[in-house]
């Protein structure tokens, strides 16, 4: 299974924490309430002799805000959270919007059944099952009694 990557992550660690930028526009970011917030969740891999394993850990999220697709042999999980934040007081009104959104995309490889694919998110984890063709599956072990 291979990472799908489109960018340096060099250069997409410079342009998230904005440390190239000047001081005056993170300050004005924060001045105007820039609330987009964009994270790469963790993720574990493991494989067993029947499937793929996948584990995203992405605390806050609900089942709905996820969406996992397969094109192409090329698996991608996204999720997304909108918020909107208003107050008004006499002399003034405050709206805010905050977006939580993340994307990531993987090569899976020939030998994954796409009809058995499971999704499953639970406490704060989102589990993907990539169950492996019965062609592929290696039988276990077995002992033949000589007669």
């Amino acid at each position: 299974m291979t990472l799908v990557t489109k960018s340096n992550p060099v250069f997409r660690n410079m342009f998230q924490t904005k440390s190239w930028m000047p001081d005056s526009l993170g300050l004005m970011d924060e001045f105007l309430g820039n609330k987009e917030q964009h994270f790469i969740p963790a993720v574990n891999i493991f494989e067993n002799d029947k499937a793929f394993n996948l584990e995203f850990k992405a605390p806050g999220y609900q089942k709905e805000n996820f969406k996992v697709t397969l094109d192409n042999e090329v698996l991608t999980v996204s999720a997304e959270i909108s918020n909107e934040e208003s107050v008004t007081e006499k002399n003034y009104s405050r709206k805010e919007f905050v977006l939580n959104s993340f994307k990531r995309s993987f090569t899976i490889p020939e030998i994954v059944n796409s009809e058995g694919m499971e999704a499953k998110y639970e406490n704060g984890i989102l589990k993907v099952l990539l169950p492996k063709k019965e062609t592929t599956i290696k039988p276990p072990a077995k002992e033949i009694t000589v007669l």
